[in-house]
């Protein structure tokens, strides 16, 4: 089974306006080959109920998303392995973690006489990139709801 994947980094300036939107770029990925699960590897307490299917994006080997997907898997109607269905959450879990992105060396701006200053920016490798992530890490378990 091989799957195609499109990434659209779109900036939203104006979330109130959706036509203001603009889509920096769009990338075509694929086709990327892939494959089931294998069932030799699901131990058979696990092959009724809840699993899930994680997809990770990372910059320079360092993960900075992760979107999880939870699935339901059970009979339809009678108990045979033919008749095994997947329901797939239509919600995806999301976690975020923070990261050091590439940022250029702030240029000295040349500020009119009086002007008033502002606080610095911080740079990218000031972010503290410990285990301080933004929402909870999706690993460490998966929950029926």
């Amino acid at each position: 089974m091989a799957v195609t994947i499109r990434w659209k980094p779109i900036f939203v300036s104006c979330p109130g306006d959706e036509a203001l939107d603009q889509e920096l770029d769009d990338c075509l990925v694929g086709p990327i080959p892939g494959a089931a699960p294998d069932p030799s590897r699901i131990p058979e307490d696990d092959v009724l109920g809840v699993a899930a299917l994680i997809l990770t994006g990372s910059y320079r080997d360092q993960e900075f998303v992760r979107v999880g997907y939870c699935q339901n898997t059970e009979y339809d109607r009678s108990h045979v392995p033919q008749r095994l269905v997947r329901d797939i959450s239509a919600k995806p879990r999301v976690t975020r973690f923070h990261i050091k992105w590439d940022v250029s060396s702030p240029q000295p701006i040349q500020a009119a006489l009086g002007a008033a200053t502002s606080a610095p920016v911080p740079l990218a490798d000031d972010i503290n990139n410990g285990d301080d992530e933004m929402d909870a890490d999706f690993s460490k378990g998966v929950s029926g709801s």
